[in-house]
């Protein structure tokens, strides 16, 4: 009966058709073990197929499938090799892997891809090969190859090279020659200079022996003076040091700080002011313009002008304070929109004020950014856009904002300079920045205000190594 199916004990099938009964065994199946022949099947140009010819001007002199090698040009870059397995039991099935010896380092698996591209081979002698497997993926082992050569352009050949080193052989004799005849003609002229100069000489070498003796009188001048004038400095920095406050000034309310004070030249133009007032402790850190013998000078104005503004009018408020000071340095140096040539020196400056029986401080500045340190943080606070003096403050009148905070035991207090952020580093050229100086601050905020300073101070030399110090440095560090 068609359409029929039975299995025997014996595992024997049985299957019933129009013409009669089919029967087989299913141990009697086995896998395909042939193993197929690879041949080449074509042979691509830049994607386009390559003709058999007799031409010069084609690479295919017969059949790919026979053709033992192809010679390509160095501008014939682009080469795509066809090929197949003589397997056509299922050949949908069969796979592929193939590789270029000379250039692949291993086998590419392509699995059912019939060809293989290659771009941009290097003048040489290549080999290609490719083999296959059948359905049941036994593989051929000879497979199929063809030698490929790539020709050097012309400027890369043996006679090129050649006719190179000669023509360079030529040119250096032919300087060689050159170069001695001119050596031979100058060695002449420098005969007869010699002559004249050594008798220019003689009479030179008495007008130096005079000057030299004028020279010598010179220095020792100006070593004099030198010497007068670093006294001088040396007595100012005495002077501006005097003016700076005691370490028994700041411990009169802190228990736990740090003063990071270096100037650039020997005297600064940074310096730090502590008072006490009443019921009021103050704490000031300035940095005035520029630095060395104007930046002291300024320091010891501004200086003075905090003794008037505090001790004296009992000013408290940290803006009224700034303010004040604003406009004792636009009245000293006539900093007027219309006066003749004012002098445009001022400072930047952070004044804290504490309350020892309110338990508060009150801090403003003027463009300098201050920082607090808190619950393991260090907090960035930006000043008031406005400096004391300087052009700015002459158009218009400076509004400072003083800031409330409560006094927190531990809590830390950072003012100053910008002279450590924008210290460059003697490697990569950039600015120290606060961004660095918070990390530094954060990293070491548990350790004793003394600690801190040198943490700080190790990292600033280690980020200047050899650069040379930028600016004058202050850094005040409190401990509440």
């Amino acid at each position: 009966m068609a359409g029929a199916v039975c299995q025997t004990k014996e595992g024997r099938m049985y299957f019933g058709g129009k013409n009669g009964i089919s029967y087989f065994h299913p141990d009697n199946i086995t896998n395909n073990t042939y193993e197929p022949p690879v041949v080449l099947t074509g042979l691509k140009l830049f994607y386009k197929n390559v003709r058999i010819s007799d031409s010069t001007q084609t690479i295919l002199k017969s059949n790919i499938t026979v053709a033992d090698e192809i010679v390509l040009t160095y501008n014939q870059n682009i080469i795509t090799f066809e090929y197949a397995a003589l397997n056509f039991i299922h050949s949908e099935m069969n796979e592929y892997k193939y590789t270029l010896e000379g250039f692949d380092e291993t086998w590419h698996e392509v699995g059912k891809t019939r060809e293989a591209t290659y771009t941009s081979l290097d003048p040489g002698t290549y080999t290609f090969k490719v083999v296959a497997s059948n359905n049941d993926g036994v593989w051929n082992k000879t497979g199929a190859s063809i030698k490929v050569i790539v020709l050097p352009p012309w400027w890369q050949t043996w006679w090129f090279r050649s006719l190179m080193i000669l023509v360079v052989l030529g040119i250096i004799i032919g300087l060689s020659y050159y170069k001695a005849y001119q050596l031979k003609k100058q060695n002449k002229v420098l005969e007869q200079m010699v002559q004249i100069r050594t008798e220019e000489l003689t009479v030179a070498n008495q007008e130096i022996i005079s000057q030299n003796e004028q020279i010598s009188y010179q220095r020792d001048t100006l070593e004099r003076q030198n010497k007068v004038i670093t006294q001088s400095i040396t007595s100012a920095q005495r002077i501006q040091s005097a003016l700076l406050p005691s370490d028994a000034e700041l411990q009169s309310y802190f228990n736990d700080f740090f003063v990071i004070y270096q100037p650039r030249d020997i005297v600064s133009g940074d310096f730090y002011w502590a008072h006490w007032v009443g019921k009021y402790f103050y704490v000031i850190a300035a940095d005035c313009t520029g630095h060395g013998i104007p930046g002291a000078f300024m320091s010891m104005l501004g200086n003075a002008m905090l003794n008037e503004i505090i001790i004296k009018r009992k000013i408290h408020d940290p803006a009224q304070i700034l303010f004040e000071l604003n406009k004792n340095i636009q009245e000293t140096f006539k900093q007027t929109l219309d006066g003749p040539n004012p002098v445009d020196e001022g400072m930047d400056m952070t004044v804290l004020v504490i309350d020892s029986e309110a338990n508060i401080l009150r801090i403003a500045s003027a463009i300098q950014p201050f920082y607090i340190g808190r619950n393991g943080k260090v907090e960035y606070v930006e000043g008031d856009m406005y400096s004391i003096g300087e052009v700015f403050a002459r158009f218009k009148a400076p509004e400072f904002t003083t800031k409330t905070y409560p006094i927190e035991k531990g809590m830390c207090l950072f003012l100053g300079s910008d002279g450590i952020a924008d210290q460059f580093s003697s490697e990569t050229k950039k600015k120290f920045t606060s961004k660095r100086l918070i990390k530094v601050l954060e990293e070491n905020l548990s350790l004793s205000m003394q600690g801190q300073a040198g943490s700080v101070h190790e990292a600033y030399e280690k980020w200047r190594s050899i650069e040379p110090q930028l600016d004058d440095i202050l850094l005040l560090g409190l401990r509440f």
